[in-house]
């Protein structure tokens, strides 16, 4: 090991410099961070609005998100719905959220009904070679599973509309 005369004041200089240099680094990464935060959420909005146009067209608008306050906001992202039509008195979620697969996760999209139950609308891409590779059927343990956690999960965050009901 190099041994270094390094006055203490030449030390601290050196030192400063540094740690400035990870502050400003941070500081770069989290300003990018919250600059892209509206552009991340209206693309989360804008897959949820393609899954369902293809699963039941025109039955449904995206709205807002639905800010989450638990462990489950860091893969998933819920969204009101707006019914087409207007007759429907519950309110009614589109959540986006990771589905394990055979191939890595998946963004799989998940909307409730009116009595708040939670069903798996499709995944939020399209392929057609690889459609049958992910029909539900395959990952249904997995898909069933989520489902049951959605619906917990917007009873227990006191999200309106949803229901201890079965």
């Amino acid at each position: 090991m190099a041994e270094t005369n390094m006055s203490p004041k030449q030390f601290l200089r050196n030192y400063g410099i540094f740690t400035g240099i990870l502050v400003g680094f941070t500081l770069i990464l989290f300003g990018f961070t919250f600059l892209t935060r509206p552009v991340w959420k209206k693309g989360l909005q804008a897959q949820i609005q393609t899954v369902l146009d293809r699963t039941c067209p025109g039955e449904y608008q995206v709205g807002g998100p639905v800010t989450l306050h638990s462990s489950f906001s860091s893969s998933s992202a819920v969204y009101l719905l707006i019914p087409a039509k207007t007759s429907a008195m519950a309110a009614q979620y589109g959540v986006i959220t990771r589905v394990p697969t055979l191939f890595g996760p998946m963004p799989g999209v998940f909307f409730t009904d009116p009595a708040g139950a939670a069903h798996f609308a499709g995944f939020a891409f399209h392929f057609e070679r690889f459609e049958e590779s992910f029909s539900k059927s395959l990952f249904y343990p997995h898909i069933d599973g989520l489902e049951k956690q959605i619906r917990g999960m917007l009873v227990l965050l006191n999200i309106p509309g949803a229901s201890h009901e079965r």
